[in-house]
């Protein structure tokens, strides 16, 4: 659908910017959940990829950033990506069950994409960050 639409040109639109700016991709694509509304069908996201090297020193349309260091929940959704929202309710309802406090926005990696190519991937991994106790 359209969410799936906007990952894809996103990713391809970082992708541009690191083969422009001589970078290599470290891992697979990553987004970060940023707002999810299911039944108002908005999601807002940040796209990216993990880089070797040094970074350019201008970075113009797109925002360099640090990966979330620190104790996270995770699971694996095996499915269509439609049905992602579905395992990421219930991997939030598992943490707040648990009594841990969410400590940021959660994120996903797409398992298994190839490095440098849309997320295609059936296995997603999803994680919350979550605080120390």
């Amino acid at each position: 659908g359209l969410m799936l639409a906007a990952e894809r040109a996103s990713f391809a639109f970082v992708r541009d910017f690191m083969v422009r700016n001589a970078m290599a991709t470290a891992g697979p694509p990553t987004s970060e959940a940023l707002a999810w509304d299911v039944a108002n069908r908005k999601y807002g996201f940040r796209a990216g990829y993990a880089f070797s090297g040094p970074a350019p020193a201008v970075a113009v349309g797109v925002r360099l950033g640090k990966s979330p260091a620190g104790v996270a929940a995770k699971t694996v959704h095996a499915g269509p990506y439609e049905t992602l929202p579905e395992t990421y309710l219930k991997l939030e309802a598992y943490v707040r069950a648990h009594r841990f406090a969410i400590a940021g926005p959660p994120w996903q990696v797409y398992v298994g994409a190839e490095v440098g190519q849309e997320p295609s991937a059936p296995r997603t991994e999803i994680y919350f960050p979550i605080a120390s106790r």
